[in-house]
């Protein structure tokens, strides 16, 4: 693996071109399967392939050739965009929007069948979707679940003029029947308020239902995460979710389309982290590789102080990457290190992040990526990426914490 002062380390990313949302996960014989949207020639975002890598413990990844390619001429000859991996027995499928250069920007669901050892899917099928509705508009991803036996699909886009989530029969994966809308902007509490909707996500934890969705604003600096919590009412013609409460999955300005699936019964996590939106282009493309996926973060849903709310905690296997324990003063002079702080009080990263940290939170870096988790529930984690090229500095004010040196064991150095 090529690395610059600003690639990380530890995890997911390709080793060169562009890499940005996960598209599919899943696991199978012991083995986590991620993929995401990826450009192998270039660190800019075009002819969108799915890059894939593998791994058995969510800690070492071996970069797999690009799953789905752009097919000339084909139904996805402008890009292979995001989507979602099912695993059945000895078969996966890949469902995905793809787009041509005949279909105006409107994406086409498409499944693409193979095997856990398929390392290119070359059998692809449009589906058929039945009963379009004109209220919605540039619907993208489709994320696929099952319910009482029974499949479902959603897209998110834009529903009217504001962000909102389609739903279809799709029983026949290849063949889908629009249902109607499944939960728009205005149903929903002010922190999922945008006008596009990408990415829904769907978690179901004991009757209790998890949505998330990325907002797309129409300021790209102000793009989020956001999350409802609430049920679903799958007894009328068109299944409906509707909201309890809201909030946001991350607030810092790194994390954005998240995908999620169920690990060995763990709903698990990753989302993108880009290249920061600070960072100047010329650079990132001498450096010749873009973006990276965040560390694993397993979902559940808990009690805090304001009642059941979300919680994300990062993957517990991340704690085997803390090789030797070092002292604050150490801590700039490394490439990846983490904190666990043991009181509260506040601390600034890189000159640049100010956070308040109270017992059992954590923070890792991994050359210019940040992230940040608290340790009880309400409260919400922090995804950045910063300049490592003079280390992330460490000031702290008040709290006390150990500090470890980060290492799989495997890494070159520069």
């Amino acid at each position: 693996m090529n690395f610059s002062a600003h690639h990380p380390r530890f995890h997911v990313r390709p080793e060169k071109g562009w890499l940005s949302n996960p598209a599919g996960l899943y696991r199978s014989a012991g083995v986590t399967h991620i993929f995401f949207q990826h450009n192998p020639n270039s660190t800019i975002r075009e002819q969108v392939h799915w890059g894939h890598a593998a791994s058995k413990d969510m800690l070492n990844w071996t970069n797999l050739p690009e799953a789905l390619r752009p097919e000339l001429e084909g139904v996805d000859d402008n890009g292979c965009w995001g989507g979602t991996a099912l695993a059945e027995g000895d078969t996966v499928k890949l469902v995905y929007a793809g787009v041509s250069g005949v279909s105006n920007g409107v994406c086409q669901p498409i499944v693409a069948t193979g095997s856990p050892d398929t390392k290119v899917f070359t059998d692809k099928s449009p589906v058929q979707v039945e009963g379009r509705q004109a209220e919605a508009a540039k619907l993208g991803a489709p994320c696929v679940f099952v319910h009482d036996g029974f499949r479902y699909a959603i897209q998110g886009g834009q529903v009217g003029d504001e962000g909102g989530v389609v739903i279809y029969d799709a029983n026949d994966l290849e063949s889908w029947h629009e249902l109607g809308v499944f939960f728009r902007a205005s149903e929903a509490p002010g922190a999922l308020s945008a006008p596009n909707w990408e990415f829904p996500q769907l978690v179901n934890q004991g009757g209790r239902w998890l949505f998330i969705a990325s907002l797309r604003q129409r300021d790209t600096f102000k793009d989020s995460v956001g999350w409802a919590l609430g049920t679903i009412n799958f007894e009328g013609e068109v299944p409906h979710f509707h909201a309890t409460k809201a909030g946001r999955v991350d607030d810092g300005p790194d994390f954005f389309a998240p995908k999620i699936a169920t690990l060995d019964g763990t709903p698990t996590m990753f989302a993108w982290a880009p290249e920061s939106k600070v960072r100047p282009l010329g650079e990132v493309a001498k450096d010749g590789q873009a973006g990276a996926l965040t560390f694993p973060r397993t979902i559940s849903i808990a009690e805090g102080p304001n009642g059941a709310a979300p919680y994300f905690a990062p993957f517990e296997g991340l704690k085997k990457l803390r090789q030797e324990e070092v002292s604050l003063e150490q801590v700039q002079a490394l490439p990846a290190w983490e904190a666990e702080f043991t009181s509260g009080g506040s601390i600034t990263v890189g000159k640049r992040i100010e956070l308040d940290v109270e017992a059992g939170d954590r923070i890792l870096v991994d050359a210019s990526l940040v992230e940040f988790y608290p340790a009880r529930v309400g409260r919400v984690p922090h995804t950045q990426r910063l300049d490592p090229t003079a280390g992330i500095s460490l000031e702290v004010q008040g709290a006390t914490a150990k500090y470890w040196k980060l290492s799989n064991g495997t890494e070159t150095t520069d």
